[in-house]
């Protein structure tokens, strides 16, 4: 902005879609365990963005920013509490899985052994911490600046799982 060069920011939250490493993540497990532990009942709010949502924003803001814009944060419709992004997830995927509560404290503890394990999930500590963060924004700015009306949670997990082998409804 300082430079007075036309362009623009976009800080986008929780991509969703492709190969990301959140609900594909998130997926995997569920798949192979059926169980996601959460720190406070999973109830910090996330507001994840699809993909294709992002690469619109992208196209957008190369269009418009003819002057310098402040940076502007680029989301999903939707903020939900963690727990429910994992059971829509879940549905997405034709699953149930089962959410546990455990403390923080002791879910560090656990990431922390994650390293000295042969197999399985490796989770970091910074990883549990995101987990206790509220990532809910305003998208009025990235709706009138960009022009974009970004994907609910539900359509957003329904593209990105298309094709898994989930039954609709199930």
């Amino acid at each position: 902005a300082r430079s007075g060069r036309a362009g623009a920011i976009l800080h986008a939250t929780m991509i969703v879609g492709g190969q990301d490493r959140n609900a594909q993540r998130l997926a995997a497990l569920i798949r192979r365990f059926g169980v996601i532990a959460l720190p406070r009942r999973g109830d910090a709010l996330v507001q994840p963005i699809h993909v294709e949502d992002v690469a619109a924003s992208l196209e957008r803001a190369l269009d418009r920013a003819t002057t310098p814009w402040p940076p502007l944060v680029i989301a999903g419709r939707d903020a939900v509490a963690y727990r429910d992004f994992v059971r829509a997830i879940a549905a997405a995927i034709g699953r149930r899985v089962r959410i546990i509560s455990i403390p923080a404290p002791a879910l560090l503890g656990a990431a922390a052994l994650t390293r000295l394990l042969p197999v399985g999930p490796r989770i970091e500590g910074a990883q549990i911490l995101r987990l206790l963060e509220d990532k809910a924004f305003d998208i009025g700015p990235m709706r009138e600046r960009l022009g974009i009306e970004p994907m609910g949670l539900e359509a957003m997990l329904a593209r990105s799982f298309a094709g898994t082998g989930a039954v609709a409804g199930s």
